[in-house]
């Protein structure tokens, strides 16, 4: 057990310093946006200029590499590294999962030693995890409360909630409506504080994701470049496909099927056909991948969840090809006229392992469903 927790330190050690490489070599141009919002912050008034594009706390965590004497691009690497660090601890990686823990750097080796200093979604992958651990364990509170400050870092685990409801029936035989009233009060508190501060900008980061075009990254953007003639513009910080409305389209159809996914996943849930589990990886894949933007970092989310299972030679393809794509298809002269290809294929090794993931675990929970609890008068 030691030797393994050794092996855990030393693979964190030697991801730190090749993620650390890159902030050397490359450009931070999305950690050059942080440092503006956290000193935007301080601008009189102070707090009444917020991140755009980014939920409540993730200003905070704009704030934290301001506490290291050093540079704010090597203070945010440092403070991502801190997370990680956390996430491995808080997770048993030094204790009795190190397996788990080595899984993990793994897949974020594959798929975001290029990018894992330059984005702060490790944060949120760390409030989702413990989240889902919280719930194994039986603390419905501290669930909730972690899946809320993960809403506030980057909204995707408020598809938490419903399973969360669910699991919590099944293990209880009660509805637990009041942690849900719960949840969207202090979600709608925290809102309206912002709006309250940010008078020139409210929701300026939901306007900014609902007018957003379709990036180049996502499941509508793959699919428009395969069946439909394009062209890539820049907008949004980011590169986007434009088809003469033929992506939106693509994306209101791809909404559409996530939704009856979603609920075909809750429905598996509550008959127990599903595990907690299970239904919380397929459900942030199938929100990544129904979303019209999908992010290279988005796939560090997936992380920590997916190493709770033995590694998967379809999501060490996707994540591999993450990789490709950024940074190599970025700095690599002539690479980046595939880039677009290369996501669609990523975008389908994605997919690939979600649908073998939801045959093996489905019939694996099948073959000894959990007894539906029996609801107390």
């Amino acid at each position: 057990m030691q030797r393994q927790s050794v092996r855990v330190g030393i693979l964190l050690v030697l991801f730190v310093i090749a993620a650390f490489g890159v902030v050397w070599r490359m450009p931070q141009y999305d950690v050059v946006e942080y440092a503006f919002y956290s000193k935007a912050a301080f601008f009189p008034p102070w707090f009444h200029f917020w991140p755009r594009e980014y939920p409540t706390l993730s200003l905070g965590v704009f704030l934290l590499p301001r506490l290291w004497p050093l540079p704010y691009r090597w203070a945010f690497a440092v403070t991502m590294a801190g997370f990680l660090a956390v996430l491995l601890w808080q997770g048993g990686a030094f204790r009795s999962r190190s397996a788990w823990g080595i899984r993990l750097l793994i897949y974020l080796f594959f798929g975001a030693v290029g990018l894992f200093a330059q984005r702060y979604d490790i944060t949120a992958a760390w409030a989702a995890y413990l989240a889902l651990l919280a719930a194994r364990q039986g603390q419905w509170g501290r669930a909730w409360g972690f899946s809320l400050v993960g809403v506030f870092l980057k909204l995707f685990p408020v598809i938490f909630w419903p399973m969360f409801l669910i699991a919590e029936y099944r293990a209880s035989g009660r509805w637990r409506w009041d942690r849900a009233a719960l949840a969207a009060t202090v979600t709608l508190a925290v809102i309206g504080f912002q709006i309250a501060l940010a008078v020139p900008h409210q929701l300026s980061w939901w306007r900014y994701f609902w007018n957003r075009p379709i990036a180049i990254g996502s499941l509508p953007a793959s699919i428009t470049v395969l069946l439909h003639s394009y062209r890539l513009g820049v907008a949004y910080g980011s590169w986007n496909v434009y088809a003469a409305g033929w992506a939106h389209r693509v994306a209101s159809g791809v909404t559409v099927l996530s939704g009856v996914i979603w609920i075909g996943l809750f429905y598996a849930q509550w008959r127990g056909r599903l595990s907690l589990d299970s239904t919380v990886l397929l459900g942030i894949g199938v929100l990544m991948l129904s979303s019209k933007v999908l992010s290279v970092q988005y796939l560090i989310w997936l992380a920590p969840f997916l190493a709770d299972r033995r590694l998967h030679p379809f999501f060490l393809l996707s994540y591999a090809l993450n990789t490709i794509v950024y940074p190599l298809g970025f700095i690599i002269p002539g690479w980046f006229s595939f880039v677009v290809y290369l996501l669609a294929m990523r975008n389908a090794f994605l997919i690939l392992g979600l649908i073998s993931l939801w045959r093996n675990e489905r019939l694996a929970t099948t073959a000894q469903p959990t007894p539906m609890p029996t609801v107390s008068a």
